[in-house]
């Protein structure tokens, strides 16, 4: 190999070693300000087996009590929060469900990040 090759690869290597550590770094620093409290009970397991078209409560029996409920936009809907913020900075995996008259209508999983 040419001297000017092998030196453009070893650059190249480099670079590349300090990106990919520098996304393990931000993965773990995002990863470690999460701080989901999540309702007694709950388990990833069970969560998987909560399905759109069960009864309210199927899923209370299935999942437990959620930590909270919020009002939807109507009287009729609502969502059964099985997760919050332990400290209220915003990070946190938020698991609910939307029920509406009595049936599971959506099941959800995001990542609040504030």
């Amino acid at each position: 190999m040419h001297h000017s090759t092998t030196r453009t690869l070893g650059i190249l290597v480099v670079v590349a070693a300090a990106v990919a550590g520098g996304l393990v770094v931000a993965v773990l620093m995002l990863w470690t300000t999460f701080d989901t409290q999540y309702a007694p009970g709950f388990a990833q397991r069970l969560w998987d087996k909560a399905a759109v078209g069960m009864s309210e409560t199927e899923l209370r029996s299935l999942l437990g009590e959620p930590l909270s409920e919020s009002a939807g936009a109507v009287p009729e809907r609502k969502a059964l929060n099985y997760t919050a913020s332990r400290s209220d900075n915003g990070n946190y995996v938020h698991y609910y469900v939307v029920v509406d008259n009595g049936k599971v209508v959506g099941k959800h999983r995001d990542i609040f990040w504030d």
